[in-house]
């Protein structure tokens, strides 16, 4: 009696057990169900073939569209510093003075000697135009004395012929008039001489100006002080380095490019930059030069490009990242870049068809805006998910809703 009692309660135990793991599969089963019932809905989009225009991807840095270091052009002591690092010039403002005592005093010298020449011809001042050589004082009493020395050698032949003059009176007058001949000849050629030296001495008169002139040491460009090389007091050679002044705007970009690129890329041809100090904003430039040959060592051409800077924000020097729009167009399959997944070192997208999801792996290309070129893995019409990756696994029924 007691061992059919313990025997019931056992398989009574049995009995509940059993049942209450038909319960949990079939509850199971139940929610397996629903999900297959339910499909999961998931954004796609269409694997789409599209003409564009190939981008170049390169880096480089900015330049100054010109750069210049001011030299001293006549030796002198400094004087005045009239800029400093940072100080923005104007085309001709003066950046250094020096003490103009001793060019003042050679450009003295010269004016003297200039207008004591000029008084020898005549002239009042170096503005006068420089006289005919008949018209100089010193040549015009020259032939007047050679005009009356001739008179009275005529005369003195006509009363020789009559025989009322000795012979030796006539070589008096015929002497007279060869000796004012001679002094005629002789003051021209030295008029000549002296308006050699009149052109000399002008000449020297200027290059003083110029010397005095050029103490004011000036900006030969509108642009922005980098260097200042000198101080008060420093005691300068021709051709001593006193300011390098850069012009910052435009700005050059200069970058390399692969060789097999060359066709593609072209003066003319836009290029957008990117620069870490202003992360998200696109700064636009046109290739102005490209170089016509390449480098053999890296097998790459340069290129340069002229980039606006009108608020200043671009400094030279800066590194920045270039996409190049090239002239060169292909015919590329497309998807948009949120499709794509990267997982154990490759690319990957969640096909789909007939409502199930199939993982695919692709080749990608070029980043056209917020899209990918697919250049293996897909074909033209495939539908993609573009949303929920993280949900969705091999085999997935879902519910494709095209975005």
């Amino acid at each position: 009696m007691r061992k059919a009692s313990v025997m019931g309660t056992i398989l009574s135990g049995v009995f509940f057990l059993a049942l209450a793991g038909c319960t949990q599969k079939g509850a199971s089963a139940k929610e397996d169900g629903k999900t297959d019932g339910k499909r999961f809905n998931v954004k796609a989009a269409e694997v789409k073939k599209r003409e564009i225009s190939r981008v170049v991807e390169a880096v480089g840095s900015f330049l100054p569209f010109e750069e210049v270091t001011v030299s001293s052009e006549v030796e002198g002591k400094v004087d005045k510093v009239l800029v400093d690092i940072g100080d923005h010039v104007q085309q001709g403002q003066v950046l250094v003075s020096l003490a103009p005592e001793e060019l003042q005093y050679q450009l003295d010298a010269s004016a003297a000697k200039l207008r004591q020449t000029l008084a020898q011809l005549g002239l009042q001042n170096e503005q006068e135009p420089l006289k005919s050589d008949t018209d100089v004082p010193a040549v015009q009493k020259a032939a007047a004395d050679l005009r009356q020395t001739d008179l009275n050698y005529q005369r003195a032949k006509g009363l020789f012929e009559q025989a009322l003059i000795p012979k030796q009176q006539l070589d008096d007058a015929e002497a007279k008039y060869n000796s004012a001949r001679a002094t005629y000849d002789a003051t021209l050629q030295q008029v000549q001489v002296t308006k050699a030296s009149v052109e000399q001495y002008r000449a020297e008169a200027d290059l003083a100006r110029k010397k005095l002139r050029d103490a004011q040491i000036k900006s030969p460009f509108s642009g922005w002080v980098k260097e200042r090389l000198v101080s008060p007091g420093q005691y300068l050679r021709v051709q001593a380095p006193v300011v390098t002044v850069f012009n910052g705007n435009p700005l050059k970009f200069v970058t390399s490019v692969p060789e097999r690129m060359a066709p593609w890329v072209t003066a003319g041809n836009t290029l957008q930059l990117q620069v870490e100090a202003y992360p998200g904003r696109i700064f636009t430039g046109r290739i102005s030069r490209v170089n016509p040959a390449s480098n053999e060592q890296n097998r790459s051409f340069s290129i340069e490009a002229i980039i606006e800077n009108r608020e200043g924000l671009l400094k030279p020097g800066f590194f920045a990242k270039a996409s190049i729009t090239t002239q060169k167009k292909d015919a590329v399959l497309i998807i948009p870049a949120d499709a794509l997944f990267f997982n154990y070192g490759v690319y990957k997208v969640f096909t789909i068809d007939e409502n199930r999801i199939s993982t695919q792996n692709v080749t990608i290309g070029d980043k056209v805006g917020s899209e990918v070129e697919i250049l293996s893995g897909v074909q033209e019409n495939d539908l993609v998910a573009v949303a929920d990756l993280a949900k969705l696994n091999e085999g997935m029924e879902v519910e494709a809703a095209l975005q």
